[in-house]
């Protein structure tokens, strides 16, 4: 999925630091592992990288995502869906055309941004028949990529 953290610096400033902080993280973790693509205006990165403690493996994947904001905001632009991070302290989740407005507080949570998994008490027949249906794309939008593991154990998962 393709992340753009939208907030100003004025709204990140109003942030409490360790929400901020840990948003980061898990961003930049998201897109090292390549869960999602996270696009960050270089303004933006800038004061990030001025204001937030990032470890220098962070702070230069941050310069790295920073130095293709060109290309990668052509994407965000160009995108069926993308996730639009707010500064909102609602929490509350919400969708305006190809948007999903997603609070950075809930960015903050540990494992918000991981991969889904869909765990099946057997994966030969219960995670057979879920597989076919998602090989299928009958209820994912086109714009997701499913990948899969199946396991020959009894009561073991299938991720997907």
């Amino acid at each position: 999925m393709i992340l753009y953290l939208g907030p100003t610096i004025n709204e990140l400033q109003q942030v409490p630091a360790d929400v901020l902080e840990n948003a980061v993280h898990e961003l930049l973790r998201s897109h090292r592992l390549g869960h999602h693509l996270v696009v960050v205006d270089r303004k933006v990165a800038s004061w990030i990288l001025k204001n937030v403690t990032l470890s220098d493996p962070e702070a230069a994947s941050l310069t790295r995502i920073a130095s293709e904001y060109t290309q990668t905001a052509d994407l965000v632009r160009r995108a069926s869906v993308f996730v639009s991070i707010t500064c909102d302290s609602v929490g509350r989740h919400s969708r305006r055309h190809n948007a999903v407005f997603v609070p950075l507080a809930e960015v903050a949570r540990p494992y918000f941004l991981d991969r889904a998994v869909l765990a099946v008490e057997d994966s030969v027949s219960d995670g057979g028949i879920y597989a076919l249906i998602f090989e299928t794309r009958a209820f994912t939008p086109a714009c997701l990529r499913l990948t899969g593991s199946y396991s020959t154990a009894e009561g073991t998962d299938l991720e997907l």
